[in-house]
């Protein structure tokens, strides 16, 4: 298993910290690298078991411009897509919330059409979402009109959820 790359200091830390943790305690990870400062990498990078590069971008809705949070992941994620990592196979773009509902509300105020075509331009597939120290998982695809569809992510069912 390789490292992850994570980055600190911003609202986001504490949900990035416990987000590691977890990983670590599934086994998913040996390393996950957070730089929620850094402006060269996403604020969570690593990989998983499988081979995956998992390049991460975090949002919580506890600050006081949670309303912007909603529409800034759009362009960290579409940022993150242009930085050179033409030594990594199989990168996967996903992020990493703390409220389901809050976001899931946020999205669904955007055109469903545009939603699901940014999907496919970034390409994201994931939303984990760390809630009352679970780890939940859903496809980008799944998130919108209460079509969730989570799952409590654990070792044995990370294969199964990320394919």
């Amino acid at each position: 298993m390789k490292d992850i790359k994570v980055a600190n200091a911003k609202p986001e830390s504490e949900l990035v910290d416990n987000f590691k943790t977890i990983l670590k305690q599934m086994n998913v990870v040996e390393e996950v690298h957070l730089n929620c400062k850094s402006k060269t990498s996403a604020d969570i990078e690593f990989n998983d078991f499988l081979g995956d590069y998992f390049v991460i971008e975090a949002k919580v809705s506890t600050t006081k411009d949670k309303h912007n949070n909603i529409h800034k992941i759009f362009g960290e994620l579409l940022k993150e897509t242009g930085r050179p990592r033409t030594n990594i196979p199989n990168i996967r773009y996903a992020i990493l919330i703390d409220n389901d509902e809050f976001f899931s509300n946020g999205f669904n105020k955007i055109c469903k059409e545009k939603y699901l075509g940014f999907g496919k331009l970034i390409p994201i597939k994931d939303i984990f979402i760390l809630k009352e120290e679970k780890l939940l998982h859903c496809k980008w695809n799944e998130f919108l009109c209460g079509n969730k569809l989570q799952k409590i992510v654990s070792k044995e069912k990370w294969k199964d959820l990320i394919v």
